[in-house]
């Protein structure tokens, strides 16, 4: 009769301290959830995140202005060009020039040639 007194007890024993470790593990993670609410690099990650992405957009916009920009001014020295060689861009062409007389201009057999 001990002895079946001291298993039961010995099972009561471990059976408490099995209900003690799982209450303490569970415990523990309890306290660090709560931690994480006073964690101000978790709070705060949203913040950081949210001011990386402006600054990307930040960038991208400014590329995409700088790349207008180059095509105005590239469009403003195209016409610069037309106007400053009166519109006859065309006849520095080389089809152009070779259809006129065979590519010869001035001299005689040329276009403007005199004989």
């Amino acid at each position: 009769m001990a002895t079946n007194l001291g298993n039961v007890q010995g099972d009561i024993v471990a059976q408490d301290y099995a209900k003690g470790s799982e209450n303490y593990w569970r415990a523990q993670g309890a306290e660090q959830q709560l931690a994480a609410g006073y964690n101000p690099n978790a709070s705060a990650s949203g913040a950081i995140s949210s001011n990386s992405e402006s600054f990307g957009q930040a960038k991208t916009i400014q590329q995409q202005q700088s790349q207008k920009e180059q095509m105005i001014a590239g469009g403003i020295t195209s016409l610069a060009m037309g106007a400053a060689t009166g519109g006859l861009s065309f006849a520095n062409d080389s089809n152009f020039l070779s259809s006129l007389g065979g590519g010869k201009i001035f001299g005689s057999g040329g276009f403007f040639g005199g004989g």
